[in-house]
């Protein structure tokens, strides 16, 4: 095998586009792991609409993450007390698929549950999903990386009514103000964080606000940086709408549109003038 493989970086949720080539031959300098095996390589997809091309150490790492210290042959226990036996692949599938089924034929397809790694690749979760959803026919599928999130999604949907934010990344070069409240892109999301930098640098109208208490990476990139208490962010936020609405600088016809409540919303923010 010599050509690349296109794949997804399975860590944080940008979904940087990586091709995965296999190692380097004899005699060919290349990276090796710790027992001398060479290791295959990483590079950044540069047709990937969301990264570009670039890929930040985690994800050019990948490879040399995933050879160290893996399971490389199934493990079996009986009870919690004893110790893992070594298993043969057909004793550990046969144990798997037979208690599957027990409990399927016994309580019914909704008793089979799957929780999956926030580490799976993407073609993991893919084949995860057929499993547990086309061929046991149940829905309960989830994962920490959506687990993680649900706070924010719980969020989206009662603001958006969807369970993601309304944008993408095509955005980040057409922003004129990025206000950043809640994250550290810099080191958290580095390739996003790349290209918001360099649409800040290019054009110096282009302003970038960070809140944070911390003074972090993405903070001493800012025009602005508003170190605020830790749990005050809400009043922050308020405060900015207090002062929005008393210059006039809102759209009343989305407003209208497109909220529920709103009365009620100005009631509240009368309580955070500046000076408070």
């Amino acid at each position: 095998m010599t050509q690349s493989t296109k794949t997804l970086c399975p860590y944080c949720g940008v979904g940087c586009g990586l091709e995965v080539l296999p190692p380097a031959q004899p005699g060919k300098a290349t990276n090796r792991d710790s027992l001398g095996n060479p290791i295959w390589q990483v590079r950044g997809d540069r047709t990937h609409p969301s990264s570009l091309g670039k890929v930040c150490v985690k994800g050019a790492t990948i490879a040399e993450a995933i050879d160290k210290n893996r399971l490389k042959y199934p493990m079996i226990r009986d009870t919690l007390d004893q110790p893992f036996r070594r298993a043969t692949w057909d004793e550990a599938y046969n144990l798997i698929v037979n208690r599957i089924q027990t409990v399927r034929n016994t309580m019914g397809a909704d008793a089979i549950c799957m929780y999956g790694s926030g580490q799976f690749q993407t073609e993991d979760y893919y084949i995860a999903q057929k499993l547990i959803k086309g061929c046991l026919g149940t829905n309960n599928f989830d994962a920490n990386s959506r687990l993680c999130m649900s706070s924010a999604v719980s969020g989206y949907i009662k603001s958006f009514g969807s369970d993601g934010p309304p944008c993408c990344y095509d955005d980040l070069e057409k922003t004129d103000c990025a206000f950043l409240i809640g994250t550290n892109t810099a080191e958290c999301h580095p390739i996003v964080f790349n290209r918001l930098r360099v649409h800040h640098k290019k054009n110096r109208q282009v302003k970038m606000i960070v809140v944070d208490p911390r003074c972090t990476q993405t903070a001493e990139a800012a025009d602005l940086h508003l170190a605020i208490r830790p749990g005050t962010d809400i009043d922050l936020l308020n405060g900015i709408a207090n002062l929005l609405m008393r210059w006039g600088f809102i759209d009343s016809l989305f407003i209208d549109e497109c909220t529920k409540g709103f009365p009620d919303y100005m009631q509240v923010i009368q309580s955070y003038p500046p000076n408070w």
